[in-house]
């Protein structure tokens, strides 16, 4: 359970972070492509996840080695994420 629980936040952490950094673009009136691209596939990503929680019976689990990817790879965004919103 513990490992079902840390992919599926990780997919949705990536997610809202990808989705926050492209409306953070879009509200300085910034309209360029990867802008709406990072938005749309930021929220997609959050809402997939949610689907896969809520709706799923089972919600399937890949192997341990890429959830701890996943997990890395939601850290590394989050920083990420946070030196481009503050630079």
């Amino acid at each position: 359970m513990r490992t079902a629980l840390r992919y599926h936040a990780s997919m949705a952490v990536i997610g809202g972070a990808l989705a926050l950094m492209g409306l953070a673009t879009l509200s300085s009136w910034t309209v360029s492509v990867p802008a709406v691209l990072l938005s749309v596939g930021g929220v997609g990503m959050v809402l997939a996840t949610g689907y896969e929680v809520v709706l799923a019976d089972d919600p399937t689990i890949p192997d341990d080695r890429l959830v701890n990817v996943v997990t890395i790879g939601a850290v590394l965004t989050v920083l990420g994420g946070l030196l481009t919103l503050l630079s």
